[in-house]
């Protein structure tokens, strides 16, 4: 029966792609609004509020797109949870030109280290290296010059892309295009 479901699953993600265009022009576009006031140099508190609005205009524009509002919301779910961290991280990519992600990283780092110096159970050498991991990554991608269009379908195949989505029955399944 789990195969089954993973092939039921299949179909309606190939049917419902296939059946549209993936995005349209509203979809090209990316627009975030950076709090206020933009320091010269932020605040934890303006990483927050900027690392929150990142999040939820991301999910916005995912909920926007036609063919993932005809998903079955299991698995719309299971799309989001499994490509939200490398959404978020190509979204840093895409406002890397309205501020400095490198300030902002850099202040996650040293926040981090605070409060995390008395805590042995955490590892800040890990949260470091994980932060300049997302940093080359975001450089890397700035490098390219990428246009809305392009970070666009970025997006989309990070969501919607061939790979394996384990599905909430626990079920992975291949996506074939």
């Amino acid at each position: 029966e789990e195969s089954n479901t993973s092939s039921d699953t299949e179909d309606e993600i190939n049917s419902v792609i296939s059946d549209r265009p993936l995005l349209d022009e509203a979809h090209l576009k990316f627009d975030l609004t950076i709090p206020s006031p933009m320091l010269s140099t932020p605040t934890i508190h303006f990483v927050c509020e900027t690392a929150s609005r990142l999040l939820f205009r991301t999910l916005n524009w995912i909920k926007s797109i036609p063919s993932f509002s005809l998903l079955k919301l299991s698995l719309q779910i299971d799309l989001v949870r499994q490509s939200w961290a490398s959404m978020f991280s190509l979204g840093l990519a895409q406002i890397s030109r309205q501020i400095s992600v490198p300030s902002l990283l850099s202040l996650v780092v040293s926040h981090q280290q605070s409060r995390l110096a008395g805590d042995s159970s955490l590892n800040v050498k890990e949260v470091a290296e994980t932060v300049c991991k997302i940093h080359e990554y975001v450089k890397s991608l700035s490098k390219l010059e990428l246009d809305d269009s392009e970070f666009g379908y970025m997006k989309a195949v990070l969501l919607f892309g061939e790979g394996e989505i384990t599905h909430h029955s626990n079920t992975p399944l291949s996506l074939e295009f």
